[in-house]
C-alpha cells in the first residue's frame, strides 16, 4: 500500500467516526435544552450538524485528494514499503481502537466521577443507579481500551482461537 492509500484509508475511517459521533451527540442537544427558549440553540445545532455531515461526506468521497494535499509529491515516488504481516496490522488496528476507546471513555469517567462526588457531598443520599451504571460502563471501556493498547497480541490469539474453535476435534 502506498503512503497516499494509507492516508486515504485513515481519512475514510475518520469520516466514519465523525458521522457516528454526530449521530450520537446531536439528539443530546435537542433533548437537553427542552423547555427553555432554545430556538437559537436548536438552529445552531442543526447548522453545526449539517456542516459536520458535509465534512464527513467530503472526507468519504475524496480521500485520495485529501491525501495528495497532506503528503508531499515525493511520497508517491518513494519506493513501496515492504509488506507487513497480518499480525502487525492487527496489532496496529487494536492499538488504534484501544486508544479511541480510552480517549472517548476518559471524559465520561471524569463526568461520572464528578457527579458521584457531587451527589454524595451535596445530597448525602443513595447514589442514583444511572451514575453507578455509567461508572461501571466507563471503567469497563477504559479497561478494554488499555487491554487493546497493551495486549494486541493476546487479542489476536483470542481471535484466532475463536475462528478455529472446534475444527480439530475428532468426529464421532
Amino acid at each position: 500500500m502506498s503512503p497516499h492509500q494509507t492516508v486515504a484509508v485513515a481519512v475514510r475511517v475518520f469520516a466514519v467516526w465523525l458521522a457516528t459521533y454526530l449521530i450520537r451527540t446531536t439528539p443530546f442537544f435537542a433533548v437537553s435544552f427542552n423547555g427553555h427558549d432554545s430556538s437559537g440553540i436548536v438552529l445552531a445545532t442543526a447548522i453545526v450538524t449539517v456542516i459536520g455531515f458535509g465534512v464527513a461526506a467530503t472526507l468519504w468521497f475524496f480521500p485520495l485528494t485529501i491525501a495528495r494535499k497532506l503528503l508531499p509529491p515525493a511520497a508517491a515516488a518513494a519506493a513501496a514499503a515492504p509488506a507487513q504481516p497480518p499480525e502487525a496490522w492487527l496489532s496496529v488496528g487494536c492499538a488504534l481502537i484501544g486508544l479511541w476507546m480510552l480517549a472517548s471513555s476518559i471524559s465520561t469517567l471524569a463526568r461520572n466521577a464528578f457527579a458521584l462526588y457531587y451527589v454524595d457531598r451535596s445530597y448525602g443520599t443513595e447514589i442514583p443507579t444511572e451514575i453507578k451504571h455509567g461508572m461501571l460502563y466507563s471503567l469497563l471501556n477504559v479497561a478494554i481500551g488499555i487491554w487493546l493498547i497493551l495486549g494486541a497480541r493476546g487479542f489476536g490469539r483470542v481471535l484466532r482461537w475463536a475462528q478455529n474453535a472446534g475444527l480439530h476435534r475428532p468426529s464421532n
